[in-house]
């Protein structure tokens, strides 16, 4: 299956997301959190909240929902279901605030499609799990890369050799390791939804026009300079990842 053919009646294509360009740097080297520092905020508060309510409600004991006790260098995490309702209300609201028209997007394929399915979809033939903050960081990049440059589906070892950029980088930043399995998935979640999400735009039959397009590569490129610093539009990507 082509790794940008979701489940829904449209087949859609990914285009665009990036990493950063680190010059003569070795990309291990390189001091940057790619996960947006706002979603690792919001990961500690809802983790603090959930155990404050699951706590007064008898259902769990407060020490199981800390983020302090270091998590595995792989990233991944147990898939919990209200931790994902969470991340979609937060990344809807924050579409609503920056972008109406992600909004909408966003908005209207929740009601009908599971995202994680259609991530799997998209990318999972690749090796990649919606259950990886590496994974999902480095697939926004890759669509965010892709719709700027209006650039070709990456190769498989490109794919790979991005988590791997990721995945190294992401482990710098001790926060992140430390995180428990909610706060980790409230932090890849958002990416994963504007994943899907920058795809769907892509896709739109709305974008009839060249300006149109246009408008969405700058959009695409300004969220993504925003959330984590990255300028997309001068990033490229060669077999061994983004340089």
């Amino acid at each position: 299956m082509n790794a940008f053919a979701v489940c829904s009646s449209r087949a859609l294509h990914f285009v665009a997301a990036g990493l950063l360009c680190a010059t003569s740097m070795a990309w291990a080297q390189v001091p940057m959190v790619l996960a947006p520092s706002a979603y690792t905020d919001h990961a500690m508060r809802i983790i603090t909240d959930r155990q404050r309510l699951l706590s007064q409600e008898g259902a769990v004991e407060p020490a199981t929902l800390h983020a302090a006790a270091p998590h595995d260098t792989t990233l991944r995490f147990q898939r919990n279901p209200a931790v994902a309702h969470w991340a979609e209300s937060v990344q809807l609201q924050a579409f609503r605030h920056s972008d109406p028209l992600l909004a909408q997007v966003l908005e209207g394929f929740a009601s009908r499609h599971d995202a994680v399915a259609t991530f799997r979809e998209m990318v999972g033939e690749y090796g990649y799990s919606p259950d990886d903050l590496a994974a999902t960081a480095a697939t926004e990049l890759i669509v965010a890369w892709m719709i700027v440059h209006d650039a070709p589906e990456p190769s498989p070892a490109q794919f790979e050799a991005v988590r791997r950029q990721l995945h190294a980088s992401l482990l710098q930043n001790r926060t992140l390791t430390e995180l428990n399995s909610d706060a980790l998935q409230a932090t890849s979640d958002p990416l994963l939804l504007r994943s899907v999400t920058f795809a769907i735009a892509q896709g739109s039959p709305g974008l009839q026009t060249k300006e149109q397009r246009e408008q969405l590569r700058q959009r695409v490129a300004a969220l993504v300079r925003e959330s984590s610093g990255l300028d997309v539009q001068r990033m490229t990507l060669a077999e061994e990842g983004f340089r």
